[in-house]
């Protein structure tokens, strides 16, 4: 009899095995469950300078500074200058605009020109635009599960949302959750050293050198 009964336990046990797939039927991460959803949108701004503009007002001059400043925290691909269709990187305007970008921070290589008509016998201002990057964060609070209840042991509808509302709202950048950065240029072995030192309380090379510049300039000063 015995030989029997375990003949039909290992039947339903291989009857069991087919029928699971392998793959689970609900999501076990809150990055399933929770996902970020990143979106890109249009950034402009439209400054009415004449052609032959070689200074900005302070206005305009703070305008494009906060654009740019933005651009550079939060902004994805090219910074973009939309001018008019008979313009070109000799215009004055376009001129003073590349280089205060370029003084702001902005690779010159990441600036595209774009010739447009932008309406006959209108004014041709210039129209900055890049695209920013944002995120759309998850809702928490569905309370519609049964603890008491959960043969399946799935986890609960609010499983993990808080730390991806979290991160969501924390990110400095969205664009940094579809993908990274390239790598900088620093030197992680310089970095490591000076971090090392500030812990141990000690001087790093440059306020070394400020220090001994500070010297000479003291003794030469004497003379």
């Amino acid at each position: 009899m015995k030989p029997l009964v375990a003949i039909v336990v290992s039947a339903a046990a291989l009857a069991l095995a087919g029928c699971y797939s392998g793959t689970p039927s609900h999501p076990l991460s809150p990055q399933e469950m929770h996902p970020l959803k990143v979106s890109q949108t249009a950034m402009t701004l439209a400054l009415d300078l004449p052609l032959a503009t070689t200074a900005l007002n302070p206005d305009d001059a703070a305008r494009f500074d906060r654009f740019v400043d933005d651009y550079l925290s939060i902004g994805g691909g090219p910074l973009e200058m939309i001018a008019g269709e008979r313009e070109g990187l000799g215009s004055p305007r376009i001129a003073l605009l590349t280089e205060r970008a370029v003084r702001r921070g902005v690779n010159a290589k990441e600036i595209r020109l774009r010739l447009a008509s932008l309406g006959a016998g209108q004014p041709q201002p210039v129209v900055l635009s890049y695209r920013r990057y944002l995120v759309e964060l998850p809702r928490c609070g569905n309370w519609n599960d049964t603890p008491s209840f959960n043969p399946s042991n799935a986890n609960g509808a609010n499983f993990g949302c808080s730390i991806q509302r979290n991160i969501g709202q924390m990110v400095a950048n969205p664009g940094d959750l579809e993908q990274q950065r390239p790598l900088g240029t620093v030197s992680a072995t310089r970095t490591d050293r000076v971090l090392e030192l500030y812990k141990q309380g000690k001087a790093s090379e440059s306020q070394k050198s400020d220090s001994n510049k500070a010297t000479i300039s003291t003794v030469s000063g004497g003379n």
